[in-house]
């Protein structure tokens, strides 16, 4: 097979694959891997290509599966979504961005793009942003009722109208928190699909350059935003109880706790790197189900690690230094 079609093979293949994995559901968050791949073996053109052909099959789909206009435009910009990291992160492949630039740019870009289109799209009226929050909180506080009305035993009662009254508050705060849960969740999307990439080529071994996520080291200048988040907080509470430098304050701590999770997930990976891919599994396993008592540590290491750096300390460890 000539380069020709061959290339057009890889087009095709990874607009299809963009698509699936967006409509499956379960894989959504690797929806802009097979772009992001492919910005490694192509041309430009091509990859350009590639990303029409994604977005043409999502729409051919919401014309054919769904009625609703609303409901379909609001699917396409969702999915317009990771085709934009998808972008980011092909332009870092192109420009051959670092690990820490890829990351930080493409997870501040795509933030602020989508925050303020849809910060425009409420003012202007063509979407209810504020509408669509409203009533998605409101159905989980009923759902939330439900599930404590129908408790069987009284102390079991109790628990979980103590959970839900916790839940109803973190609810209220959603709306607030809302630039900080698009730039967590941003990050969340570019960190697995770098990862994956990395992983993929250290397997086939077809690359020149990758990253090393085991080796990220965030720049120590994000110390000031816990600093300045934990600072206005307390100022706003004591001294000017405004409100706004609050929620200003909660929205940067988030973020940043969102960066130096990555970082603490970046130091387990250096750790467990001498030990068997189902080991390492179990671990992240474990952490995920217990995620609330656990991200807290992980945060913690990748904020400790600001100061002790962890890493070049094992090296001096093993070396008898």
């Amino acid at each position: 097979m000539n380069s020709g079609p061959r290339q057009f093979v890889q087009v095709l293949w990874s607009a299809v694959l963009c698509a699936v994995l967006f409509f499956s559901g379960f894989f959504v968050l690797w929806t802009p891997l097979p772009l992001f791949h492919l910005s490694l073996k192509t041309q430009k053109s091509s990859w350009f290509l590639a990303l029409g052909g994604a977005f043409v099959l999502a729409v051919l789909f919401y014309v054919w599966a769904v009625s609703d206009l609303t409901q379909a435009g609001m699917g396409l910009a969702y999915f317009g979504y990771y085709l934009l990291i998808a972008i980011f992160l092909s332009l870092g492949v192109w420009k051959k961005w670092n690990l820490i630039r890829l990351g930080a740019i493409t997870t501040f870009a795509v933030t602020t793009i989508v925050f303020w289109s849809g910060f425009l799209g409420q003012t202007f009226g063509l979407v209810d942003i504020h509408g669509m929050m409203v009533g998605a909180i409101q159905e989980i506080s009923q759902l939330l009722d439900k599930m404590a009305a129908n408790s069987p035993a009284q102390t079991d009662k109790v628990e979980m109208l103590t959970m839900v009254s916790q839940a109803k508050q973190w609810l209220e705060w959603m709306p607030k928190l809302l630039p900080s849960m698009i730039f967590t969740f941003t990050l969340l999307v570019v960190a697995i699909n770098i990862g994956f990439l990395g992983v993929i080529y250290r397997v086939r071994k077809a690359v020149k350059w990758v990253w090393d996520f085991r080796r990220l080291e965030i720049p120590s200048l994000c110390i000031w935003g816990v600093i300045t988040a934990g600072a206005l907080f307390f100022v706003d509470v004591y001294v000017l109880k405004r409100g706004w430098p609050k929620i200003i304050a909660l929205n940067l701590f988030v973020a940043v706790s969102a960066i130096y999770f990555i970082q603490g997930l970046s130091i387990m990976a250096w750790f467990l790197k001498r030990y068997s891919l189902l080991f390492r599994f179990g671990i992240y396993g474990l952490l995920i189900l217990f995620f609330q008592m656990l991200g807290m540590v992980v945060f913690g290491l990748g904020l400790a690690d600001t100061w002790f750096d962890f890493r070049k300390l094992h090296k001096k460890i093993t070396n008898g230094g």
